[in-house]
C-alpha cells in the first residue's frame, strides 16, 4: 500500500516506519522481508483506497485503519507461503499468541487452484474461526467461487 498517497494518509516513509501514520498503521513486506510494505504494483493501493480512503476521495469505510501486508511482487506474483504468513499475521498482528488483537477484515484477491484441505484454506479457516471477516475473491480459470 502506498501510504504516501493523499487518500491513505500521505505519510512519509520515515513516519510510517516509526508508527506515526493514522491511516496505514503498520504492515510487513513478506516479499522483501522488511517492515516497509510499499506497493510497487498499484493494485494494493487501489484496493486499500477503495475500501478505506479518506482524503480527496472517500472509500467505503473512510474512518477505518489499514494494516498493509505485501505478499506479491511488482509483477503481481508471489508465494503461497507468504500469503499464508500474512493471513496468520492478520489473526495475531503482534505475534504474541493472543488473538484478541486480530484484525477485523482481510481482503484478498487471488488466483490459482486449491482444495479445502490445503495449507492456504486451513489458514483462512483459522482466520474465520478467530472472528475475522473475510472478503475473498478467488478466480480459478473462468470460475469465480465465494464460499463461507
Amino acid at each position: 500500500v502506498d501510504y504516501t498517497h493523499v487518500d491513505l494518509g500521505a505519510c512519509s516513509q520515515e513516519q510510517f516506519l516509526q508508527g506515526l501514520c493514522n491511516k496505514v498503521k503498520e504492515g510487513y513486506d513478506f516479499v522483501n522481508t522488511d517492515n516497509n510494505p510499499m506497493d510497487d504494483n498499484g493494485h494494493g493501493t487501489h484496493v486499500a483506497a477503495t475500501a478505506g480512503g479518506n482524503g480527496i476521495l472517500k472509500g467505503i469505510a473512510p474512518d477505518s485503519v489499514i494494516y498493509a501486508y505485501k505478499v506479491l511482487n511488482s509483477g503481481g506474483s508471489g508465494y503461497e507461503s507468504d500469503i499464508i504468513s500474512a493471513i496468520e499475521r492478520s489473526v495475531d498482528p503482534n505475534q504474541d499468541k493472543n488473538y484478541s488483537d486480530h484484525l477485523d477484515i482481510i481482503s484478498l484477491s487471488l488466483g490459482g487452484s486449491g482444495s479445502s484441505d490445503d495449507p492456504m484454506s486451513q489458514a483462512i479457516d483459522n482466520a474465520v474461526n478467530n472472528e475475522l471477516s473475510l472478503l475473498l475473491l478467488l478466480e480459478i480459470l473462468d470460475l469465480i467461487t465465494i464460499q463461507f
